[in-house]
């Protein structure tokens, strides 16, 4: 008779545990949904906006923003009066073959494009319930020559939020040289160990409300507790957190080569995981190489007993 109340009660509270994540999936699907933009697609959750995807811009590399936190508070900034090209979340590389491709072209640098363009050639977006993946065709070449350098494939996926209101994306590169192609950047300047640093960036790249940057906490998968602890060494992924809501953001790295690091502005307002921070990536005629990255955005203080990311590969 026990062993049956026993079961019984076991069932019961399996049941209830059930139900209420029934409940509270179906309570994050009902405030959530997906539209098509007529620049893009974005989610809204309780009529504001989660996220929102920019494919055709102005400046022609897509973009991330908003992206908001689950309270609503946006996460990105976007063409800020210091860096009017910093986009939000973005990817972009910064020298190819020799060519600019990061700052705009003009001498005060407040103009639109750089030396280098990145153009869309070709989108599909598919939304099935709450999940949506974008797969886009891009094509990089200098300004002034006809044709392309380099040609990429781009698959991004953002999962259907949870009930807290958190979500990922994984962005998934796969670059095709269309020549021999050297990628590259400004060579790291400084020492982070002593307050100063610069270059070395080149890639994916969030850049962060300078509220959001400032009551954030950073912390590496490797170790360090600081901007400057983190700048240059070798991890998989870095972990920002507000200590007081427990809202926050991890930037991995799935799949990058062994030059890869993150470099963090010491104010934490821009952090990038550069494919090219301790050398140069250099790509033969029809040569391939894969990245991808992952923002987990978050609204409840996570645990960091393993990686959310596999480990960096080469």
């Amino acid at each position: 008779m026990r062993q049956r109340q026993s079961w019984t009660f076991r069932a019961v509270a399996l049941a209830s545990a059930f139900a209420m994540l029934v409940t509270s999936a179906l309570s994050a699907d009902s405030l959530c949904k997906i539209e098509k933009t007529a620049t893009g697609v974005k989610m809204l959750r309780g009529g504001r906006t989660l996220w929102n995807f920019e494919i055709d811009n102005p400046e022609g590399r897509p973009f991330f923003h908003p992206l908001a936190l689950p309270s609503g508070k946006v996460l990105t900034d976007i063409r800020p009066k210091d860096h009017i090209w910093h986009l939000g979340y973005w990817f972009c590389w910064k020298y190819v073959n020799g060519i600019n491709y990061w700052e705009p072209a003009d001498a005060k640098r407040q103009g639109v494009e750089p030396a280098g363009l990145t153009r869309v050639t070709k989108k599909r977006i598919e939304i099935t319930g709450l999940d949506c993946i974008v797969t886009l065709d891009l094509k990089y070449r200098a300004k002034e020559a006809m044709h392309p350098v380099m040609f990429e494939r781009r698959v991004v996926q953002i999962e259907p939020p949870d009930a807290k209101g958190g979500y990922v994306i994984t962005v998934k590169h796969r670059f095709t040289a269309n020549e021999d192609v050297v990628l590259d950047r400004t060579p790291p300047k400084g020492d982070p160990a002593k307050g100063k640093w610069s270059g070395g960036y080149a890639g994916p790249t969030l850049r962060l409300a300078a509220d959001v940057a400032a009551a954030f906490e950073v912390r590496g998968s490797t170790g360090g507790k600081s901007a400057s602890e983190v700048t240059g060494n070798e991890a998989n992924f870095l972990y920002f957190a507000d200590p007081k809501t427990g809202e926050g953001v991890i930037f991995s790295q799935i799949a990058a080569p062994n030059t890869s690091r993150f470099y963090v502005w010491k104010d934490k307002r821009m952090v990038n995981a550069s494919p090219v921070y301790t050398a140069p990536l250099s790509l033969k005629k029809g040569e391939v190489l894969d990245l991808c990255y992952r923002l987990k955005v978050f609204g409840i203080l996570t645990a960091l007993r393993r990686s959310p990311g596999a480990p960096v590969s080469d």
